[in-house]
């Protein structure tokens, strides 16, 4: 069993390419440690991400982010189990995305609404929702491609 945790926070400073790079590092190198894999999408000063591994290992994970100073806002959106992994081979995997496509829209605000009609009841394939929610917003192209999977 696998537990997935998809969480959403605001920067408290300005994340620049390199600073996103510099966070995926010590993800990936946390993640592979703990054997938790996942995605990060980051744009216009949030971030959105996914966990996944074992109940304890995510936990842990989960509560160092929590604790890190460079973001803020930090809100649970989806809690759940799954039988396998959605990212299986991603200790961290990374994803530029242009949070406002039209003015007034916030991509990330209606990914965090799709998910609070699930109100942690009903199960989400997170793989699926996350490829299909990544696919409908803009994504640049990576300014450094070998720090992003």
């Amino acid at each position: 069993m696998v537990k997935q945790i998809v969480y959403r926070s605001k920067a408290t400073i300005e994340i620049t390419p390199e600073g996103v790079g510099d966070i995926l590092t010590v993800a990936q190198e946390n993640n592979t440690r703990f054997a938790v894999t996942g995605l990060l999408l980051y744009g216009d000063g949030i971030f959105m991400q996914v966990l996944e591994g074992s109940p304890d290992s995510t936990d842990e994970i989960y509560s160092r982010i929590r604790q890190d100073p460079r973001h803020c806002d930090v809100r649970d959106l989806y809690t759940g189990y799954a039988d396998l992994r959605a990212y299986p081979d991603w200790q961290m995997a990374c994803r530029p995305l242009i949070a406002s496509k039209r003015p007034g829209e916030d991509v990330f605000q209606r990914a965090t609404d799709i998910l609070d009609q699930y109100g942690g009841g009903t199960p989400v394939d997170i793989g699926s929702f996350m490829r299909s929610f990544s696919a409908t917003v803009m994504v640049p192209p990576a300014p450094d491609k070998s720090t992003y999977n």
